[in-house]
């Protein structure tokens, strides 16, 4: 029995090994020399079953890994008309148990050394290289996907999925073609993008994907991956970290992580997009030097709608800080979209050569318009702040500033016709703007802009001004300012300190008009209660220092300016204006040397160039009234030299007499006129020709008894006696070189009649004249031994006229001979001419 059963166990022995030798030969040859092609036609339609169609040249068996299969090619169908991945070597791990029974199970499918071709969209496809993976099929004609790499255009792309095989005909091939395609957006878009950068050759870029779903329904796929990257390179701009993580689900792309990393800062964010709605929202914030990525990772074609002119012209010391969060589309039949919410502020940056602080601002971005809310730009002189509406070239903006103008330079072309009109311009540290309308964003730094401006505490051309108020409008060369109210701050001017007047009230102007190319200034109906120098000051300097040396108002004067004002030297003689003045209050008139007190006046002063012309000219003077007109050529560096017409009335020759400081307070009425002529610097320059007269006044007194008439006045008790005062008077007159002249001088009382001529030095108050008397009644009698004509002797004075020497001296016939109204019987009835 125990013999038996040693016979037995070394006849199995024996057996096995035998079958393990023969089965080990058998596969040694198999891996040597191969399957017969029968066995290889089976493994074909095996994988034809599951859906997966390939060819290989041989077909052979390795111990350790299984079936080997080379030079393996992967086709679309069973026409096997389109590869879609080649590969060195395949091996097959199959259930050998059952593969010997000719039953086909799969356990799984490596890939070495694998091309592929791959569609990205209808007309392009990119190849990928050193393909290596392992595949699983299961029997529910699912394939999972381990480890699978591969090197597609310089990124090294992992895949892994879990898929179930779709079911389709040959006839289904196109549509899933179209599927296919749609898979591979996200691929299409990282290649797309990547393909600008350059790419390190010792780290490329690592594309992972995760595919998970049935490939019968490509919109319920669910995709996973992630796109890491070091070291790239765009233009001038180097990234240093890239990431993107996300998934697609439903055709929609999410992505989880969005992480860039530069020397100058980061940026973090995540983002969706919609493949079948074709569009997406993002979340982003960062601190990159936003000018270096945009310059240098994008061009006008990339964002049509960015203004990157704009951006050349800043210099960031540091990056800027942004939180942005919108949504963008891309519709295959429509224009691009996009729509951003956010906050973003900027520090110590440098824009057109001006340095700023800080830029912080709210802002909502629009396709092409952006909106910033509570902007605020720091300056280490002031702030700029408000909002602003950008809406396609219109911007519209609500701002207010403390900036001094030097930091609106980089908005405004050098010398151009803003930028010569600001030029008059100072702003104080207590200035403010409060400024609001709408601009051409192309027309930078042309503005064409309109709106509402308030500024305080600024100067223009030396006239301070408290505040303005005014609308506005830039176009094309042309300033417009209408509805203009201002304050003038006039406490330093020399016209109002000068009797301490009140300061001025507020002007207003219907329309400034300047056109920035000729210069021109054009004001319509500018009125108020005001100083008028400063105001004129602005336009015509000289012309205001004349009227603040001539018209010298105690009180500020109602006045409305109208005219055309030059803006340059070489053509001031185009200016053009009238300004009509009227003040309540006392004007001192310089004239003949002495302020003339004028009430009341009225006056159109008319400036033509710098020339000066004063119209309708009105006031009460004296306490009676003089009208007239003046005329004067005011030449810079020159003397002015002037004319003009007066006419006085019912002036009261006492208050002449304190005016010219005449010795004694005559009374009486005056009257007259005067065309004169002459230029400024004096008496010397003054020439005229009129007509004056007095009515029931003293003009001179005479001692026409000579030496006796002191005596008689003592004998007789009267000291008026000896006297007589000259009631009614009438002369022409002339004046040279401020010489007063007269050959026809006429006076009238109840005695005597006198007439003369003479001469009297207005600037010295020297005087020669020739009076000679004709006397009546009882004093003519009294005379008579005196005269050598009845009733007629003469009188020379000379000396000072306000303290003038008469003396008796032989009579000379007069230059009319006897037609002389001294040869007249006097009386109260002579008219005395005007």
């Amino acid at each position: 029995m125990i013999q038996t059963i040693r016979i037995a166990r070394t006849t199995v022995t024996l057996t096995l090994g035998v079958m393990f030798l023969a089965v080990v030969g058998g596969l040694s040859a198999l891996n040597q020399v191969g399957f017969p092609e029968r066995y290889c036609d089976w493994l074909r339609s095996e994988f034809a079953v599951k859906g997966i169609h390939i060819s290989f040249e041989t077909l052979r068996f390795d111990l350790k890994r299984g079936l080997i299969a080379t030079n393996v090619i992967f086709y679309e169908d069973e026409r096997q008309l389109r590869p879609l991945l080649k590969a060195g070597e395949m091996t097959v791990d199959l259930d050998k148990t059952k593969a010997l029974r000719s039953e086909f199970k799969l356990y799984n499918l490596k890939i070495s050394d694998g091309t592929a071709s791959i569609p990205v969209d209808e007309y392009r496809m990119v190849t990928a290289n050193e393909i290596n993976g392992g595949l699983v099929i299961t029997e529910g004609r699912r394939v999972v996907l381990k480890d699978t790499s591969g090197l597609i255009e310089g990124i090294r792309v992992n895949l892994s999925a879990d898929l179930k095989l779709p079911k389709f005909k040959v006839n289904d091939l196109q549509s899933k073609q179209q599927d296919a395609l749609k898979l591979n957006n996200v691929l299409a878009l990282v290649l797309d993008e990547l393909a600008l950068w350059t790419l390190s050759p010792d780290t490329p870029p690592e594309l992972t994907f995760n595919l998970k779903g049935d490939l019968n329904r490509s919109e319920r796929l669910q995709t996973s991956f992630s796109l890491r990257a070091k070291n790239l390179s765009r233009n001038n701009y180097k990234l240093d970290d890239l990431i993107l993580a996300g998934d697609l689900q439903s055709e929609v792309v999410t992505f989880d992580e969005i992480s860039l990393e530069d020397k100058s800062g980061s940026a973090e964010g995540k983002a969706d997009w919609s493949i079948h709605r074709r569009d997406g929202r993002f979340q982003i914030t960062s601190t990159l030097q936003l000018r270096n990525f945009l310059e240098s990772c994008f061009n006008r074609s990339d964002l049509k709608d960015f203004d990157f002119t704009a951006l050349k012209d800043f210099k960031f010391t540091t990056p800027p800080k942004l939180d942005i969060s919108g949504a963008f589309s891309a519709p295959s039949n429509g224009p691009f979209s996009l729509h951003a919410t956010g906050h973003g502020d900027i520090e110590n940056f440098e824009f057109r050569g001006s340095q700023f602080d800080k830029i912080s601002s709210n802002f909502s971005w629009k396709n092409e318009n952006l909106h910033l809310r509570d902007f605020e730009l720091s300056h280490e002189d002031g702030y700029l702040k408000g909002t602003l509406m950008m809406e396609n070239d219109l911007t519209r903006f609500d701002m207010e500033s403390t900036l001094p103008l030097k930091a609106f330079r980089p908005f405004i072309k050098p010398d151009g016709g803003l930028d010569r009109l600001l030029q008059n311009v100072t702003l104080s540290e207590d200035s403010n703007v409060d400024i609001f309308g709408e601009l051409h964003k192309s027309d930078l730094p042309d503005w064409a802009a309109r709106g509402e401006a308030h500024l305080s505490n600024l100067a223009y051309k030396g006239t301070r001004i408290h505040h303005l108020k005014s609308r506005y409008s830039f176009k094309e060369g042309v300033t417009d300012f209408s509805e203009v109210k201002g304050l003038l701050n006039d406490e330093n001017e020399n016209a109002r300190q000068r009797f301490r007047g009140k300061p001025s009230e507020e002007i207003q102007a219907d329309k400034i008009h300047h056109d920035t190319k000729t210069r021109f200034t054009t004001i319509s109906n500018l009125r108020g209660q005001v100083w008028p120098t400063p105001i004129v000051r602005i336009f015509a300097p000289s012309v205001a220092e004349h009227i603040e040396e001539e018209y010298r108002f105690h009180k500020r004067p109602q006045i409305t300016l109208n005219g055309r004002f030059a803006g340059t030297r070489e053509d001031r003689d185009l200016t053009s204006f009238s300004v009509a003045a009227h003040t309540e209050g006392q004007t001192d008139y310089p004239f003949l040397g002495y302020d003339l007190p004028l009430q009341n006046l009225k006056a159109d002063i008319v400036v033509n160039g710098t020339n000066v012309t004063v119209k309708n000219l009105l006031a009460a003077t004296l306490k009676g009234t003089a009208s007239g007109s003046v005329y004067c050529k005011i030449t810079p560096g020159k003397k002015t030299r002037y004319s003009g017409k007066l006419k006085w009335d019912d002036i009261s020759f006492r208050s002449l007499s304190q005016v010219y400081e005449f010795k004694e307070e005559e009374t009486g009425i005056l009257k007259g006129n005067i065309d004169f002529n002459g230029e400024s610097g004096g008496v010397r320059g003054f020439n005229a020709r009129g007509m004056a007269s007095i009515k029931g006044g003293h003009l001179v007194t005479l001692p026409i008894l000579g030496p006796l008439s002191p005596i008689i006045a003592g004998i007789l008790g009267d000291k008026r006696m000896g006297y007589e005062r000259a009631k009614d008077a009438a002369a022409p007159f002339a004046v040279k070189s401020g010489i007063f002249q007269t050959k026809d001088f006429t006076a009238v009382s109840t005695n005597i009649t006198l007439t003369g001529e003479g001469w009297i030095d207005l600037l010295t108050k020297d005087m020669d004249m020739v009076i000679r008397l004709n006397a009546k009644g009882l004093l003519g009698l009294v005379t008579l031994p005196l005269q050598p004509f009845k009733g007629i002797f003469q009188f020379r004075g000379d000396g000072s006229f306000t303290n003038p020497k008469w003396k008796s001296s032989p009579f000379t016939r007069p230059s009319k001979g006897d037609n002389d109204p001294i040869f007249q019987k006097p009386g109260k009835a002579i008219k005395v001419p005007e």
